[in-house]
């Protein structure tokens, strides 16, 4: 007991949420914040390194969102913020799939995805050396709907000698 008669408890340990315990190893991989800045691509990049890391750590789509939510800082946070209110109906948890539809409509608008997508349809080699050519080439046949939805080679290689 303390001065004022109350009991303390030194020895209290109390269990943990496991999600959070989770929350030092997912910390380890290194994962910038994601401020909402200007790079579109960027927004894309982090968000294709956090479906890496949920891929490893085997997390569930409330993990997902509380972990992407929670490296989001500064105008990104406030977007979330404001955003979060609108998802949530009925106390029903957001879905990793709903978090990620409403992030890249605002950092990765689908006219940059056009753009990105029409740069790598028009790509041609031209003064470029191979290995310029092949490093841009792979960069921009990530936007490319086609060969998300055709991951078979063929078509890549028919393109790529095209150009």
């Amino acid at each position: 007991m303390n001065r004022n008669g109350s009991r303390v408890f030194t020895n209290l340990i109390l269990p943990l949420n496991p999600q959070y315990t989770r929350l030092p190893k997912f910390h380890k991989n290194d994962l910038p914040f994601f401020y909402g800045n200007v790079d579109l691509v960027e927004a894309k990049e982090w968000l294709q390194k956090l479906n890496k890391i949920f891929r490893v750590m085997r997390c569930d789509h409330v993990q997902k969102v509380d972990f992407a939510t929670y490296m989001l800082e500064s105008d990104a946070e406030h977007w979330w913020n404001s955003t979060r209110g609108s998802l949530a109906t009925q106390g029903a948890p957001i879905t990793w799939e709903e978090f990620k539809e409403v992030f890249l409509e605002k950092y990765f608008p689908h006219n940059v995805h056009i753009q990105k997508e029409t740069k790598f349809l028009q790509l041609r080699q031209e003064e470029m050396t191979v290995v310029e050519f092949v490093a841009k080439f792979e960069n921009l046949a990530r936007f490319s709907h086609y060969l998300k939805d055709n991951p078979q080679d063929d078509w890549k290689a028919i393109k790529f000698e095209e150009a």
